[in-house]
């Protein structure tokens, strides 16, 4: 907002007037401004993007980019926002990386596999529609039953 609009010559309030034989200047102010009208949505709204608001689209792909430079901890942390978001690919994946075939399909160190995490991610990517998730849960409980 800019200074208030004056009639006569420009004053800076900042500076103190100087002393003059001059008559004295009257200075107007203008009433306040209207209120603030509100902005009317663009005129072209019949094309709306479609959005992922939960950005469950995102959080898995910056999963995918974690797995790919093999940092499982916070590819687990993106997928799992992503799955609890109802993303079906972060949830297998999910499951994936607390699977035993893939520590040692990636040879990582370190990675303690868990069936039974495992298995919750897969059962809840197979509830979210993913066939493949669905078989390897099967194969994941049958490989269970028989090392019991």
């Amino acid at each position: 907002m800019g200074a208030p609009a004056t009639e006569g010559p420009n004053v800076d309030p900042a500076r103190p007037m100087p002393a003059s034989s001059s008559p004295a200047q009257t200075v107007t102010v203008p009433a306040a401004p209207p209120a603030a009208t509100t902005l009317a949505p663009p005129a072209n709204t019949a094309a709306e993007v479609r959005q992922d608001p939960s950005g469950s689209e995102f959080f898995a792909k910056r999963g995918d980019e974690m797995m790919a430079i093999k940092d499982i901890t916070a590819a687990r942390k993106f997928y799992e926002y992503a799955a609890n978001a109802g993303n079906v690919h972060a949830a297998t994946a999910l499951a994936w990386t607390f699977d035993e075939g893939f520590a040692a399909e990636l040879g990582v160190l370190g990675l303690k596999p868990d069936p039974v995490l495992a298995a919750t991610w897969y059962r809840k990517a197979a509830e979210l529609g993913s066939p493949g998730a669905a078989a390897r849960l099967r194969s994941l409980m049958s490989n269970e039953a028989a090392v019991k």
